[in-house]
């Protein structure tokens, strides 16, 4: 039994699983938890006490939930937040520390690589994922030479936290703060110069933001991975939600079925950046995944 940790910006997830011969394996174990690890980050480049402190929790819980199921091995990455923080070592050290665990922060192009090899196990390798996280966009494609192996990655500035915290202050957002996040959103993807979809490629987006907007679209009361892992929402769909969610206070987004609570604060902007990268690829309809960046460290790691 083996175990893989994705560190985020906005979140924790953990993967417990048993490899099978086929090159797969079973899923024993699988649960996320918000931490903000990433909180108020871009102001000063360094990861908070509160932050850091609730992560470490997680890292505990998590630990104590493998040694319940027997795990072997846990392989721990992390990705923007940690790239980003001055203080990154600190924490680190007291991971390993406290627990005995190692976390490795990995590069924007191997968290790509995860990130899209998660997604082609179950899509096929014709697809563009969309890697939406708390403090930065992944755009992943394979490169048109199909001899190689390569990946073309566009890693953006953008993120569901970063967003929030820079550009939607107000509680309700307001139409000229959401101008604004639009119009730094669309200057992003413009200097990253992606090209649109192809004839044969279809869209597919995963991470926290986009489950939640399927789980949203559905209202669904309980998440439940087989209504939300391989659906496909509208881009229609996804203004419609938007809509719903700007109109709103954060308290009231609370009580939105499908959406965590913890998340109602940084949701809209999470949104708002899929919609623009669904108007840039023009594609009207994306395909969502709830296995990232885990499963393909899991993939990689145990699977071999």
């Amino acid at each position: 039994m083996f175990a893989s940790i994705d560190i985020g910006t906005n979140s924790v997830l953990l993967l417990v699983g048993k490899p099978t011969s086929d090159g797969g394996f079973e899923l024993v174990d699988d649960r996320l938890q918000i931490t903000r690890l990433g909180h108020n980050l871009y102001q000063g480049n360094t990861l908070c006490q509160e932050s850091i402190d609730r992560t470490i929790d997680v890292l505990k819980e998590y630990q104590a939930i493998c040694k319940s199921h027997g795990v072997h091995r846990i392989a721990i990455v992390a990705t923007e937040a940690l790239r980003q923080a001055s203080n990154a070592n600190a924490f680190i050290m007291r991971a390993k520390v406290e627990f005995n665990l190692a976390v490795r922060i990995i590069s924007s192009e191997e968290e790509a690589r995860f990130t899209y090899e998660a997604s082609a196990k179950d899509f096929g390798k014709n697809i563009i994922v969309v890697d939406i996280g708390g403090g930065s966009t992944e755009i992943i494609r394979p490169c048109s030479q199909e001899i190689t192996a390569r990946l073309e990655l566009h890693s953006l500035p953008l993120g569901c936290v970063l967003g929030t915290e820079n550009y939607l202050p107000s509680d309700p957002t307001t139409n000229d703060e959401v101008m604004d996040l639009r119009h730094y959103i669309q200057e992003k993807i413009l200097f990253a110069t992606i090209d649109p979809l192809k004839n044969d490629e279809f869209l597919v987006a995963t991470a926290g933001t986009a489950t939640t907007l399927m789980a949203m679209h559905f209202e669904l009361s309980t998440y439940g991975s087989k209504f939300v892992h391989g659906q496909h929402l509208m881009h229609n769909e996804l203004k419609e939600l938007i809509e719903l969610l700007q109109k709103k206070t954060i308290a009231e987004r609370k009580q939105l079925p499908g959406l965590h609570p913890q998340r109602a604060d940084v949701i809209l902007s999470g949104a708002i950046i899929l919609d623009e990268l669904m108007t840039h690829l023009r594609a009207s309809t994306v395909t969502i995944s709830d296995r990232g960046v885990r499963w393909g460290v899991f993939y990689d790691e145990f699977c071999g």
